[in-house]
C-alpha cells in the first residue's frame, strides 16, 4: 500500500493544483500549457464563432462539472482549505452570474454543489440547486419518463444520464423527495431497455423512443462510462429497499464484468472497444476506472476488481505531466457517431482522474 501511495502521491499533488488553476478558466485556454497549440487555435476560433453568433461561453458546463467533481473528491481526502476554496468561487462566481441553467448540461455541478451546501450552508447555494430542480421538472420528458439531451429534440442521449442522475438522487436523499430518486431510476433502466444492444449487452450513444431507433456505435467507450457513473455516484443515495436496486446493481455488475474483459495489457481502454487497433483513451479509462472502484467501495464489485484499478491507474499516471496535465484523451463529441480522434488535454480527463487517484489514497488511508 505504502509504494502504491508513494507513486501516486507526488503526480497527484500537480494534477489537484492544475485542475485548481484551469477550473475558473476553461474554455478560456490561457495557462492551459498541456494543450497543443493546434487543439488551442481550433478552441479559440470555436469560442470566437460562438461570440460572434452570439453565444457566450459557458464557464459551467459539464466540462468545468467533471473538474469540480475532481476536486470535491481531493477535498475529501486532503481537507485543503485551498480547494474548498476554489469550488466555492466557482461556484460563487456563477451565481453572480445568474447561475442560468441553460442546457442539461449545467445540472451536472448539482451534485458537487450539494457536497458545497452541505458544508457551507449559503441560501444562495439552495436557490441555484432548487434552480436545477425547477429545470429538470419543468424539461419536456417521453412517456418513459426520460429527458431528451435537449429542448428542441426528442432524442435520448446516453450523456444525460452521468450528468443528471447522480445530482437527483443525492437531492432525494438529503431532502427527502424520493420521486427524484425514481426520476433517475427511469432515466437509467429506460435506456437500458431501448438504447442498449441486446447481443454484446453495450449502449449505444442514444436512442429515440418514439421511433424505436438506436443512434451511434456500439461500444463507444465514453457512452459506457456515463451510465456506470450514473450508478456509481447514485448508489449510495438510493434505499436499500427500493424495488428497483436489483435491476440497477445487476446492470452495472454486467457492464463491469464485460469491461475489464476489453482492458489492455497497460491498463487502458480504447475509445471503442468493439474494434480491435483504436488508439488508448484516458478520458474515458478515468471514467470506467473511478466507477469500478466506487463499485468496490460500495460492495457491489469485489475485491478482485482492485487489479484492474490498479492497472489503470498506472496507465494515467503515465499519461499525466509533470505540472499536473492529464493528457492523451480524446476530443469532444459531436454528435451521434461523430467522435474526433484528436487527442489531448481535456478537462474530463483531469476531473476524474482526479476523483479517481482520491478515492484510492482515501481508501489505502482506511485500509492502513
Amino acid at each position: 500500500m505504502d509504494q502504491h501511495k508513494s507513486v501516486i502521491v507526488p503526480k497527484y499533488q500537480n494534477i489537484c493544483m492544475a485542475t485548481s488553476n484551469v477550473v475558473l478558466k476553461y474554455p478560456k485556454m490561457s495557462g492551459v500549457g498541456a494543450v497543443s497549440v493546434k487543439e488551442k487555435t481550433k478552441i479559440i476560433i470555436k469560442n470566437a464563432l460562438k461570440y460572434i453568433s452570439g453565444v457566450k461561453k459557458d464557464r459551467f458546463n459539464w466540462s468545468n462539472a467533471h473538474m469540480i467533481i475532481g476536486l470535491q473528491n481531493a477535498y475529501e481526502y486532503n481537507k485543503d482549505p485551498s480547494v474548498i476554496d476554489v469550488i466555492e468561487k466557482y461556484y460563487d462566481h456563477w451565481h453572480h452570474f445568474g447561475s442560468k441553467i441553460n442546457v442539461i448540461d449545467n445540472v451536472m455541478n448539482g451534485y458537487s454543489l450539494l457536497y458545497l451546501y452541505d458544508i457551507k450552508n449559503k441560501s444562495s447555494y439552495l436557490k441555484m440547486i432548487n434552480k436545477m430542480i425547477s429545470y429538470i421538472d419543468n424539461s419536456p420528458k417521453d412517456k418513459l419518463n426520460s429527458l431528451p439531451y435537449r429542448m428542441r429534440c426528442p432524442d435520448i442521449y446516453i450523456d444525460s444520464l452521468g450528468m443528471i442522475c447522480p445530482f437527483l438522487c443525492k437531492y432525494s436523499s438529503i431532502f427527502n423527495k424520493p420521486q427524484y430518486s425514481e426520476l433517475a431510476i427511469d432515466q437509467i433502466l429506460s435506456f437500458h431497455e431501448y438504447g442498449f444492444d441486446k447481443k454484446s449487452g453495450l449502449p449505444y450513444h442514444g436512442y429515440y423512443f418514439g421511433k424505436s431507433e438506436k443512434y451511434g456505435i456500439i461500444g463507444w467507450v465514453c457512452a459506457i462510462g456515463w451510465i456506470m457513473i450514473s450508478f456509481s455516484d447514485s448508489r449510495e443515495y438510493i434505499s436499500i429497499d427500493n424495488i428497483r436496486q436489483d435491476q440497477l446493481v445487476e446492470l452495472f455488475t454486467n457492464l463491469s464484468n464485460t469491461m475489464i474483459q476489453y482492458q489492455k495489457g497497460n491498463g487502458a481502454f480504447s475509445w471503442q472497444i468493439t474494434v480491435v487497433g483504436r488508439p488508448d483513451d484516458i478520458s474515458v479509462t478515468c471514467m470506467i476506472t473511478y466507477s469500478i472502484l466506487k463499485g468496490i467501495k460500495l460492495n457491489v464489485l469485489p475485491q478482485l476488481f482492485m487489479s484492474n484499478v490498479n492497472r489503470a491507474t498506472y496507465y494515467l499516471l503515465s499519461g499525466t505531466s509533470d505540472d499536473g496535465f492529464v493528457n492523451n484523451c480524446s476530443a469532444e463529441r459531436e454528435g451521434f457517431s461523430r467522435y474526433p480522434q484528436r487527442y489531448g488535454w481535456y478537462p474530463w480527463g483531469q476531473g476524474y482522474t482526479l476523483a479517481l487517484l482520491s478515492n484510492i489514497l482515501i481508501t489505502e488511508d482506511v485500509s492502513a
